[in-house]
């Protein structure tokens, strides 16, 4: 009855931005999507569905097609199995879980094209929510969470996160706990919607582990402002023409120094410089400067530190 009538009304025009908007306001919003989706519907209602309808994704880790998977993690917003994720789900606010619920479905409509579907993606939701007069701040939210739904997975299965400089990207991503909170519960409906099993306690763990090692870099505001000013000398390194002359051994050893020291008491020229040194460095070298006073000492195949 209830698609019958959003049918009904979509056909004459009658479906308000309000009407479309508040669906996902309610509690169990899944039922009247799966209802939709099952009568061919879905896709007059939301029209960023059509490019994915059926779509296979042959990547030997999703089980279903991008569509079902779409809807799937809707499910698994609302019906969360983890106790913890479950209080956090509950410890959001009417809004967010508004956002959280429709992002849950457009995640993953940005695939099949040409370019990055996180990118695409995030222009798709962008259109979506514009036309449901949402303000710009969610939003923007919304676009971040698109942006980034694969990160929290992809750092915790992937990476060292007990690494502080792991963890302080992670958390310059993140940069505030609201969203923390929102990436965390839609990464567990994310691959929890990839198949029977593929979620389990492991995973649950690591996610659980870096959420927590997150809220703790979070907290410390001097480590995420030096992290951030390391990150914009990366960036305008990788573009530096000296830097970018050296092998790639000594580019991918510059950028994955331990040392933040080494990015924020050296010029990006001052970086590239040092690392050219080190390269061409047969076995040690030192230059001793009057004014200022300085002592500079190269070994070969040190660690910048």
């Amino acid at each position: 009855i209830v698609i019958e009538r959003l049918d009904e009304e979509y056909k004459k025009g009658n479906i308000t931005k309000t009407q479309l908007k508040e669906l996902f306001n309610k509690t169990d919003v899944y039922p009247i999507i799966k209802a939709l989706f099952k009568a061919n519907k879905l896709s007059e209602i939301i029209p960023q569905f059509r490019k994915i309808k059926h779509l296979a994704q042959f990547d030997g880790y999703h089980q279903y097609p991008v569509d079902i998977h779409s809807i799937m993690t809707l499910y698994n917003i609302e019906n969360i199995q983890y106790k913890n994720i479950q209080m956090i789900y509950n410890s959001l606010d009417k809004k967010n879980k508004q956002i959280l619920k429709i992002v849950a479905l457009f995640h993953d409509l940005g695939k099949g094209r040409v370019r990055d579907h996180h990118i695409i993606g995030e222009k798709l939701i962008e259109a979506f929510l514009e036309n449901l007069n949402f303000k710009e701040n969610e939003i923007n939210l919304a676009k971040k969470l698109v942006r980034y739904h694969t990160t929290m997975s992809n750092t915790a299965q992937r990476e060292d996160i007990d690494n502080d400089k792991v963890l302080l990207k992670f958390a310059n991503i993140v940069q505030t706990k609201e969203f923390l909170d929102m990436l965390y519960v839609l990464t567990y409906a994310d691959i929890n919607s990839v198949g029977e099993n593929i979620f389990n306690s492991f995973k649950e763990n690591l996610l659980k582990q870096l959420y927590l090692n997150t809220i703790e870099s979070l907290e410390n505001k001097e480590l995420l402002f030096q992290s951030t000013r390391r990150e914009r000398k990366e960036k305008q390194l990788i573009k530096n023409s000296k830097f970018l002359s050296l092998s790639k051994f000594w580019q991918k050893k510059v950028l994955n120094s331990p040392s933040t020291q080494l990015f924020l008491k050296n010029s990006v020229e001052n970086i590239a410089l040092i690392a050219d040194k080190m390269e061409k460095c047969e076995k040690y070298q030192y230059e001793i400067v009057c004014n200022p006073f300085s002592i500079e000492i190269i070994k070969k195949g040190i660690d910048f530190n």
